[in-house]
């Protein structure tokens, strides 16, 4: 598969495939991540680490735990009931894509901008963001029990019945988003800041 292009580009030499051969080796089962992720670390420093660049693709139901990902793109991607148990999403952009009821426990979003994002029901548990903006996202129902997200920004985000338990986080974290009566926040925190409304 050596100095295959991801997207039409290469990437000076390094093991490489078409966006086609991509979604074909994170679906094709054991093993997969495992492949995809030795081979991002075969790229060399000096180049693009295997940028994806995926749109309106369904992988649906996939095991992806493990998966790291870097300055890569998905739009309208679904990986509804995927599992992305300890995932890593690097300087990557996310629009459109759905989580919902997916595992995303342990994931960590670095230096990340996803925008409308469905996470309705999925497994947040102990994940962290880490200077990532998320925008007009659906966490309703989801769980973010013990999740680090003092170092992200939520933006009109909807909280409606989330699980924010043992969550690590602060009043800044908020702008404009939307919680209801039945959403648990951790101990001593008063969802009472400025970025946060409460639905009537």
């Amino acid at each position: 598969m050596c100095g295959r292009s991801v997207g039409g580009r290469r990437t000076g030499g390094a093991a490489t495939v078409t966006i086609h051969e991509a979604v074909e080796l994170l679906r094709s089962g054991s093993g997969a991540v495992r492949e995809w992720n030795r081979w991002r670390r075969s790229t060399p420093p000096d180049t693009h680490r295997l940028e994806l660049h995926l749109a309106d693709v369904d992988l649906s139901g996939l095991d992806l735990s493990g998966l790291v990902l870097h300055r890569s793109t998905l739009e309208r991607v679904s990986l509804r009931a995927a599992n992305l148990f300890h995932a890593r999403i690097l300087g990557s952009r996310l629009d459109g894509c759905s989580f919902d009821r997916a595992n995303l426990s342990e994931v960590r979003f670095v230096r990340s901008q996803l925008d409308g994002c469905n996470f309705r029901r999925a497994s947040l548990a102990r994940a962290a963001l880490v200077h990532t903006q998320l925008l007009r996202c659906d966490f309703a129902a989801a769980s973010l029990r013990g999740a680090e997200l003092a170092h992200g920004t939520l933006c009109e985000c909807a909280l409606q019945r989330a699980d924010l338990r043992g969550a690590t986080l602060s009043a800044r974290c908020f702008e404009a988003s939307r919680f209801d009566r039945r959403t648990r926040w951790p101990t001593a925190f008063t969802p009472s800041a400025p970025g946060l409304e409460i639905d009537a």
